[in-house]
């Protein structure tokens, strides 16, 4: 059957495959759901059609539908959703365009005969959690609920974990449609693209991660005053450098404290005290620099100022000014089982986290954010701690990040991205991310 919808021409072309009851059009009762669907507001767009595969096969389908429609036009590109937890639009949404939407993708299974977990790429990092928790076992999932799992490995993959497993990075589509299984043994050079290179290579259908036992956690916030910020600093950095020799050191030592949710609970309730907050705008900025003491007073400075001089500008009633300090150290590499060390040495990942209600402090927050974060860039470069290291998942699309992963990883990422995409679907039809091209 063809049919003759008032659609552009790539959600055409789907409809008329046997994709076409996984499409979702505008028309229907579900649109509005599925746009709304990004826990950050800011990141809503609102596609031609969405697209929601159940499985490798049509994932593969519909891409090769794609990229054989495609006539160069903004209503044939594409985006891949899995978590939608980017905050920013573009990174998981095509507007007028298609948006791939790996919601239905989400099952969880254990396999406790080789302790391992298969994934499929639309599910977020809470649900898989929860699955897990009835077999006493864990992996190297993301630490917010909304996180999807497909997108947390191919942008580095962070984890609670990390410090014991390393980072967390197998079934991929390939922009002719195909599918093929990336490992240590089958693929292994796109198995160590994968790792770091976003979706310039392909859709990310399932993963497969080694499980570990694990039962509940002792964790929690602590609140610390502002007087006792030069000690928080020194523990920091202390805790950072410890790490390597030590992935089970305390995080917190005596520092007075003036509350403290400390207890025994498991991954899940520990993650969900630092849920994002729903129903705002959201902006990501990020910066690596070394573990040194001296920076993260400045830091702790060129905050404070930030804060002030937003306060009496900003028209939102609700809003968060937040900075996220955290150990990066060398034994996340070397816990990893790929082994690819980016930055060598014991450095702090910074995460600015700004959140907002009104549209009208859009342009207040994006530049009092661009402005803070480069601060601390120049200090640490300054005092010979800087780095060119961004993590994927925390920045924005205007930091270049893919050159600050060293000449040779960038020159990897280069020769595979000519190897399994050399007609450049990934990298000009799906235009959300960072593109070897644009580095």
């Amino acid at each position: 059957m063809s049919y003759t919808y008032s659609l552009r021409n790539c959600c055409a072309a789907l409809l008329n495959t046997p994709l076409a009851p996984y499409l979702v059009l505008s028309s229907s009762p579900r649109y509005p759901v599925l746009v709304n669907a990004h826990y950050a507001t800011s990141a809503r767009v609102h596609p031609d059609c969405f697209f929601q595969p159940q499985s490798s096969e049509q994932v593969g389908l519909g891409v090769s539908t794609l990229a054989e429609a495609d006539d160069v036009s903004p209503e044939c590109q594409f985006a891949i959703r899995g978590g939608g937890h980017a905050p920013w639009k573009g990174a998981a949404g095509a507007e007028g365009g298609v948006t791939i939407d790996l919601a239905l993708m989400n099952a969880t299974v254990y396999s406790p005969d080789n302790s391992s977990v298969t994934i499929m790429g639309g599910a977020r990092s809470g649900d898989v959690y929860k699955t897990l928790q009835r077999y006493g076992v864990a992996v190297t999932g993301g630490r917010s609920d909304t996180v999807g799992v497909g997108g947390l490995i191919i942008g580095g993959g962070l984890s609670y974990f990390g410090n014991k497993y390393g980072l967390a990075c197998n079934n991929v589509v390939l922009s002719n449609g195909q599918t093929i299984t990336a490992s240590h043994t089958s693929y292994p050079d796109l198995f160590r693209a994968l790792k770091g290179g976003g979706n310039s290579l392909g859709i990310v259908t399932n993963v497969e991660l080694r499980a570990f036992k694990q039962g509940p956690l002792w964790g929690g916030l602590i609140v610390h005053g502002t007087a006792d910020l030069s000690q928080q600093n020194s523990a920091l950095v202390y805790l950072t450098s410890n790490l390597t020799n030590d992935p089970h050191a305390p995080a917190s030592p005596n520092i007075p404290h003036t509350f403290s949710a400390l207890r025994s609970t498991d991954i899940y309730d520990l993650m969900m005290e630092t849920v994002p907050p729903p129903g705002k705008k959201a902006f990501f900025l990020t910066l690596t620099f070394g573990n040194d003491a001296r920076l993260l007073e400045r830091l702790c400075n060129f905050h404070n100022e930030s804060v002030d001089a937003v306060t009496p500008l900003v028209e939102s009633d609700d809003w968060n000014f937040i900075t996220f300090l955290q150990p990066f150290p060398a034994v996340l590499a070397n816990a990893s089982a790929k082994k690819v060390k980016v930055l060598g040495l014991d450095h702090i990942l910074y995460l600015l986290f700004l959140a907002w209600q009104s549209p009208s402090d859009d342009a207040l927050f994006h530049e009092i954010g661009y402005n803070l974060i480069g601060k601390p860039k120049a200090y640490s470069e300054e005092i010979g701690a800087g780095s060119d290291f961004v993590y994927m998942n925390y920045a924005r699309r205007e930091q270049n990040l893919l050159s600050g992963y060293g000449e040779e990883n960038f020159q990897h990422l280069v020769a595979m991205v000519e190897k399994y995409d050399p007609i450049g679907v990934f990298q000009t039809q799906c235009p959300g991310g960072w593109k070897m091209s644009a580095a």
